[in-house]
């Protein structure tokens, strides 16, 4: 391999596809092509709501003469379900267009989309150029996919009742035949209900190709919320956060009968899905297949970023020679452990070609310096080469062999441009570029936006508008992930698409609970993902990135997490008085009164008007403590995220400490960053002026109301000494802006209605 490589942002060449027409209601495939009325340009607004069920979406796209002998990926990401056509043929996404691509060939694409239940979107619709020894490693991955042990024998046919007072419904005697029978992942909505699921189960001799007799038996099931699971009357595991274990037997009998039980309490809304029955040698064989998922998860991320032909071959060798065993049973798991090995091997050999999974990220400026970041994905030591504005060049290296890199860069001179390079091993960066932090109070543009989990390719389209405005900071409402226990999601959902934008500009955000790993997670604690990307690094409240503040150019940014700590339900507690939190908030607020502005970020709203699927008006713990605390100490403006719509109010007559009527706080929601719209306006608080329309009284919750507010959406704040401005615009899926969505300004001294 090379000596050197430079990592771009953008190494692999792609397009984009933007110009898709669309055609309301359902046709024949064979339709798409012969046909031509009712066909409309749709550009990349494609979204499909309660007007149309049913949407096809056509284009044709013609091979660059550039990408001739080339590999084609199409990459397709649809909210919601799909179905996709290349030439009149169905495939799955992603699709190898081709494997050695002929110039000036036109492929014909189409879309049918279904709305199902809740609004439908084209999210992403790409086509990447590859080397054609890639085409290989599809043909791999495809390979080991097949290969795959199931998760066990899975038990659809349940009884279900309500719990009722008197009757114990775990005992294996009683009769529950006459109970309802319940399809898995049939939700019911029900406020503080409890329901019993009921079956009997029947110990197979084998599961997939796995001997069941005398074997430790496991059941599994993933719910919405937390209960128990119960095996012949007896309570074997309590789950919490939404996903249960439970051994069945230690000494599995072929032929025996066992009484399953499930206690699935709800606050709302409750389901039950994936209820799997699986003998010890299955678990362990999905474990080594995990492993080894693993693995060749490391060397996909290797080939996007850079796909050396001859490495390429190299590892799908190894993959190769496993699916050419055809095993099954017990010596599976063996043969995934043994190439499991082999890829590790190529990993330790090659790690110093490796690419970063995380291209460089800025946090914390200050008028001496700022904090670099970047990932790498092994450990090993790497270097931060800064270059001042004379051309000298500082080398300040990693604190030894890392997969984290952070770089403290200190003695700058204040407001100035720098440039800088990040390396390891044998890879480098481009050039980037970034200014300290004025020393005075000057002129700044904060972008700003929130809830863009679930919604990369929207974050990715709102990078370029990034570009364009070159704002002091970036700050987001939360919610940056969708489960912030999965590694993965923070290279995919928040550094890939920031990667043209996070080494220029500073990025922070208040801790959300997604971030926090959203229900596969059992509590909010310590996240280790958290813990290693966010500054700052230290001890208590005030040095970790579940609260903490800095100031910037007269302006003091504060960052609370009333989540943090909190196990099971979301009690929002650590915020409440007398909490470490609290009284480190109280403090910094009580020291940060010379501020000219105070802005102050929680990801859950203390008010918020707007919801989906229930009733919600934001949180009652922090408009009882932290509320009062941001009016007591003269907190401007109040960041939230959490809802996924837009709303704001900005400051009424003070705030009544008795009547909590009032507020001098202004107040915004804004969620619009990329994740599923709310559709529903619940509650009117005399603090919140936008959405204005009247609260709708229905029976259907999943029914959008007349709302205007709930959009995709970004904000831009200039700040000046004694005004600061807010604008608020309205995006489509790929960012580019259809109008300005909102706009309002807080007056020093002069609160007032836009």
């Amino acid at each position: 391999m090379p000596d050197a490589f430079i990592q771009s942002p953008d190494p692999v060449p792609f397009e984009r596809l933007s110009n898709w027409q669309y055609h309301p209601g359902d046709m024949l495939p064979e339709e798409v092509w012969s046909t031509h009325d009712s066909w409309h340009d749709g550009g990349r607004t494609l979204i499909w709501d309660d007007d149309v069920r049913i949407v096809w979406f056509r284009e044709e796209w013609t091979v660059p003469r550039a990408w001739a002998g080339r590999a084609l990926l199409l990459s397709i990401e649809v909210r919601n379900t799909f179905s996709l056509y290349v030439d009149e043929q169905a495939v799955t996404a992603p699709h190898l267009l081709s494997r050695s691509a002929d110039p000036d060939r036109t492929f014909r694409l189409a879309i049918r989309g279904d709305r199902v239940r809740r609004p439908g979107m084209i999210m992403r619709a790409e086509i990447h150029s590859f080397p054609p020894e890639y085409a290989a490693w599809l043909d791999a991955k495809g390979a080991l996919r097949a290969m795959a042990p199931g998760r066990g024998f899975l038990l659809e046919c349940w009884r279900v009742h309500r719990e009722e007072p008197g009757t114990d419904f775990a005992d294996p005697l009683l009769d529950h035949s006459a109970w309802d029978p319940r399809k898995l992942g049939e939700e019911w909505r029900e406020r503080d209900s409890c329901y019993w699921y009921r079956t009997t189960v029947e110990v197979p001799e084998q599961i997939e190709t796995f001997p069941v007799e005398g074997s430790r038996l496991h059941l599994s099931a993933s719910f919405n919320h937390s209960g128990s699971i119960w095996v012949d009357g007896e309570k074997r595991a309590e789950y919490a956060r939404n996903f249960g274990d439970a051994v069945v037997t230690n000494h599995a009998k072929v032929g025996s009968r066992r009484v399953v039980a499930l206690r699935v309490p709800t606050p709302w809304t409750g389901w039950v899905r994936d209820t799997y029955l699986a003998p010890e040698g299955l678990l362990a064989a999905r474990k080594a297949y995990d492993s080894l998922s693993g693995m060749v998860t490391f060397w996909d991320r290797f080939f996007q970023d850079r796909p050396e032909p001859q490495l390429i071959m190299a590892v799908c060798v190894v993959l190769a020679d496993l699916a050419q065993k055809r095993l099954s049973g017990p010596a599976l798991t063996t043969a995934f452990t043994e190439a499991s090995d082999e890829l590790d091997r190529l990993v330790k050999t090659y790690s110093d070609d490796a690419p970063f999974l995380a291209l460089p990220y800025l946090q914390l400026p200050s008028p001496g310096g700022v904090i670099v970041r970047a990932e790498s994905p092994v450990a090993r030591p790497a270097y931060l080469a800064l270059r001042d504005c004379d051309g000298e060049t500082i080398l300040i290296p990693d604190e030894g062999s890392a997969r984290f890199h952070r770089f403290v860069v200190h003695g700058l001179q204040p407001d100035t441009p720098y440039s800088y390079t990040v390396g390891a091993g044998n890879v480098t960066t481009e050039i980037n570029h970034f200014r300290t932090a004025p020393l005075t109070p000057r002129p700044i543009t904060v972008f700003m936006w929130g809830d863009s989990h679930y919604g990369p390719s929207v974050l990715e389209g709102l990078a370029e508008r990034i570009e364009e405005v070159q704002p002091d900071l970036l700050i987001t409402a939360g919610d940056m992930v969708g489960d912030g226990v999965n590694e993965n999601e923070w290279r995919d959902y928040v550094f890939h698409p920031l990667r043209h934008v996070a080494a220029k500009y500073p990025l922070h955000f208040p801790v959300g609970n997604h971030d926090h790993g959203s229900w596969r997670h059992r509590g909010h604690g310590d996240n280790p993902f958290l813990n290693e990307r966010w500054e700052p690094s230290g001890t208590g409240w005030g040095n970790t990135p579940y609260g903490y503040s800095f100031d910037y150019a007269g302006v003091h940014f504060v960052f609370v997490d009333p989540l943090y700590g909190c196990t099971g339900n979301e009690t929002f507690a650590d915020l409440s008085k007398g909490t470490a939190q609290y009284e480190w908030l109280e403090r910094d607020l009580s020291a940060s009164r010379g501020a000219q502005w105070t802005i102050l970020l929680v990801h859950e709203p203390p008010f918020c008007e707007t919801w989906e699927g229930g009733y919600y008006d934001g949180q009652p713990e922090l408009r009882e403590h932290l509320v009062p605390l941001m009016e007591k100490h003269a907190v401007d403006l109040c960041v939230s995220g959490h809802a996924h719509t837009y709303e704001r109010g900005i400051p009424h007559p003070p705030f009544d400490p008795v009547t909590n009527e009032g507020n001098t706080v202004a107040y915004l929601i804004t969620g619009g960053g990329g994740s599923l719209l709310d559709n529903r306006k619940y509650r009117e608080w005399p603090q919140i002026d936008i959405p204005p329309h009247r609260v709708e009284q229905t029976e259907n919750f999943l029914k959008n109301d007349i709302g205007e507010y709930y959009r995709y959406h970004y904000c831009v704040l200039r700040i000046e000494p004694q005004r600061l401005e807010c604008t608020a615009y309205w995006i489509r899926l790929d960012g580019s802006v259809v109008d300005t969505l909102d706009w309002f300004v807080l007056r020093k001294g002069i609160p007032r209605r836009s």
